[in-house]
């Protein structure tokens, strides 16, 4: 079963084209609009291009104005799909699409408890960032203690176990790890880490330019998608470190240039094969 991908939009932000929304396609796409109270009305267009997610979107306004305002509901109702997401054992994925920078110590804190979650700035680069997120570790927290319930998409974890919480509303059940649980994502993590090769070579480099070079209408728009990109077409087998090599070498080439926020191309054109 492939893992949910939720794009959280702060639509006050940021406003996506009707051409960008119409490429989220497909079961297991969740689009999320968050926008302010004075943002009631949509065009025709994007109407039209986000009807046919039926109920796989959704709309959320805030009651109110101000600076953060729409961070703090992103915040909240990504925490909330986390937690609902953890408790049935599904795997997923959550991109925040927006140009604030507020994110990281949250994003920082999900991770460690094994969430693939990041952030874009476009809907497009949003679809290659999801694509490039590693490996899912379903985290369900209970009592301060990090439950896995499964290591791969959509597995389940033999230590994990279901158990009441007093305190919790009826029907409600949190997951509470085996005696030593907590230790087992440790150990998954640490071999993950030491086989990820940490050089950079220089097929990574020609590889890069080669995956540019045929894609020039899906180039990432920003470094941080960048990164993702690279760690994708690389297989999500290397280090960031390498990422980051190859794209200082793009930039020693002058294959790319970061203007602020954006990213400018100059691909050299493929040699001809000799003979």
């Amino acid at each position: 079963m492939n893992p949910l991908i939720y794009l959280l939009v702060d639509f006050e932000n940021l406003q996506p084209s009707a051409a960008d929304i119409a490429r989220v396609r497909g079961e297991e796409y969740r689009l999320w609009i968050f926008h302010g109270p004075h943002q009631n009305k949509f065009a025709a267009e994007m109407v039209v291009a986000w009807q046919p997610l039926g109920d796989r979107v959704r709309f959320i306004q805030s009651t109110r104005t101000g600076k953060n305002a729409l961070d703090f509901h992103i915040a909240f109702y990504l925490g909330q799909a986390q937690r609902e997401d953890a408790s049935t054992g599904r795997a997923a994925r959550y991109v925040v699409v927006s140009k604030d920078g507020g994110f990281d110590a949250l994003f920082d804190h999900m991770r460690s408890l094994g969430c693939s979650v990041d952030k874009a700035t476009t809907i497009p680069d949003a679809l290659d960032v999801a694509a490039s997120l590693g490996p899912f570790i379903a985290v369900e927290v209970a009592e301060g203690v990090a439950g896995v319930r499964g290591a791969q998409f959509g597995g389940r974890s033999a230590t994990a176990r279901a158990s009441k919480d007093p305190a919790a509303p009826k029907g409600e059940t949190l997951s509470a790890a085996a005696p030593h649980a907590p230790a087992q994502p440790k150990k998954a993590a640490t071999k993950s880490v030491s086989a990820a090769r940490s050089k950079m070579t220089v097929e990574d480099v020609e590889k890069a330019i080669t995956v540019l070079r045929g894609s020039p209408n899906n180039r990432p728009g920003d470094r941080v998608a960048m990164e993702h990109h690279i760690m994708c077409l690389l297989g999500n087998k290397v280090t960031m470190k390498v990422v980051r090599d190859v794209i200082a070498e793009l930039e020693e080439r002058k294959v790319v240039t970061f203007n602020g926020n954006g990213v400018e191309y100059k691909i050299p054109k493929a040699k001809k094969a000799s003979g």
